[in-house]
């Protein structure tokens, strides 16, 4: 197993997370256009 740093991993998780994250509000977006 490969010894990498914290904040390191935080920046990939970030990443590995942030298309997910728009997608998420993304839909949230649209889902109150559509149903407000």
């Amino acid at each position: 197993m490969l010894a990498i740093n914290k904040t390191t991993a935080a920046k990939l998780i970030v990443l590995w997370n942030l298309p997910a994250l728009l997608l998420l509000a993304g839909a949230y977006e649209v889902g109150t256009t559509v149903f407000a």
